[in-house]
């Protein structure tokens, strides 16, 4: 048999994997903003915003809309906000600088015009190069003129022959209100007056929509946010069993459903499962190669050793960062848990001793911090693969059976 030594999985955070499963109605979605923008030659009529829990692949998710609006002709630009430090209205006006640096004039009017708007954020233009000549801390003043820096560099672009100009921010939510305040109002006056395509596609944690509203800015509520969710289950089948039939490896059917159950459509939790699945081969002295399968106590091996490995890293990090009264609602909800892994609203509520409305702060606080999430109306599930288990254990408690979650109600 051919050896193939390497996993074709890609655990890493914002690592593509070999096959992205289930996003095609999002890219549906922002493919109509971009053919929308070129039919009728001008900006879209709002920011577009991802919106999910960490894992679920928003990451992943911008580089596919990148890649996609480069395919329809646009330029791009792109950068990751973060919470300190960096000053990102700076960064954000560097990329955008950077996005024009390669075959254009320097000397060319509207390159002209976009140099002064520059030098506000201390950037410096010319052909092939990008310079700041002052690097700005998040706190420094945030210069004026971000909405005519757009709309320059949007019209630079169509100058040189673009469709127009895409504008891709990952972790929205780290912004602060100054950052998001300003980036709102640049967005609004590109769509008034901007007479190219023009677009701002972000992505955010659940919180991102109030962090938006909570900036002062009226315009956000105006953000078309797109969820991005676990996945189905044939994307999820798709995710696992592909990437190693492309290499020549079969997964066994039990292998699948252990390996799926534990992954609970998670896209970020099926490459780790896959990747410590290959690697349990390689520890039981039966590494994979072309034509072999993926067993049952290959994917059990990959199954305990991704629980260790978030035990000792992430989901201790959740725990800190929920209030006293945050952990006991999730330490409850993993006891009410039921074998599909969800918890329904009114079982949580009859435990805790507690109505809907003295919960409901609880519950909004933990879906917006990420840690959990509400698929369906009265129903909740961990946005963590694995983090039921993790609380049971912690607190030696056991989940509750069908009747003695039946007798909460009597």
């Amino acid at each position: 048999m051919d050896t193939t030594p390497l996993s074709p999985y890609r655990p890493g955070f914002g690592a593509r994997p070999l096959v992205v499963a289930g996003r095609e109605q999002l890219l549906r979605e922002t493919k109509h903003a971009m053919v929308a923008m070129t039919s009728f030659n001008q900006p879209h009529v709002a920011p577009i915003v991802l919106v999910g829990p960490r894992g679920m692949g928003k990451t992943v998710s911008l580089g596919l809309i990148e890649e996609q609006a480069r395919d329809h002709g646009f330029a791009t630009a792109s950068l990751s906000f973060v919470a300190s430090g960096r000053n990102n209205t700076q960064q954000l006006a560097t990329s955008v600088a950077e996005s024009l640096e390669d075959g254009l004039d320097a000397e060319r009017p509207l390159m002209k015009k976009l140099s002064r708007y520059l030098a506000g954020f201390s950037i410096e233009i010319s052909t092939g190069f990008v310079t700041v000549t002052k690097e700005f801390q998040d706190g420094d003043h945030r210069p004026m003129g971000l909405a005519e820096t757009l709309e320059t560099a949007t019209a630079a672009h169509v100058e040189n022959g673009k469709a127009g100009f895409v504008l891709l921010i990952d972790e929205l939510h780290t912004g602060s209100p100054a950052d998001i305040n300003m980036l709102y109002m640049a967005a609004q006056h590109m769509i008034q007056r901007s007479k190219h395509p023009f677009a701002i596609i972000a992505a955010g944690t659940p919180d991102t929509p109030v962090i938006i509203g909570a900036s002062g800015s009226s315009f956000g509520e105006r953000s078309q946010f797109l969820p991005v969710s676990s996945l189905d289950t044939g994307a999820a089948l798709e995710a696992l069993v592909e990437p190693a039939r492309r290499v020549g490896v079969a997964w066994s059917r039990e292998a699948i459903d252990l390996t799926l159950s534990a992954a609970q459509g998670n896209p970020w939790r099926i490459q780790q499962l896959g990747d410590a699945s290959w690697r349990a081969a390689e520890e039981l002295d039966a590494p994979l190669a072309s034509g072999s399968t993926i067993t049952i106590t290959m994917a059990s091996r990959g199954v305990e050793s991704v629980a260790k490995s978030l035990e000792q890293g992430s989901f201790p990090s959740r725990w800190r960062n929920a209030s006293p009264a945050e952990r006991e609602y999730l330490t409850a909800m993993a006891q009410v848990m039921g074998p599909d892994y969800i918890a329904q609203v009114r079982d949580l509520n009859a435990l805790l001793g507690k109505t809907a409305q003295d919960t409901s702060e609880f519950r909004r606080r933990l879906i917006n911090k990420g840690l959990i999430a509400s698929p369906q109306r009265g129903a909740l599930r961990f946005t963590a693969p694995g983090f039921d288990r993790y609380l049971l254990e912690l607190h030696d408690l056991t989940r509750l059976s069908a009747a003695e979650i039946a007798a909460l109600h009597e």
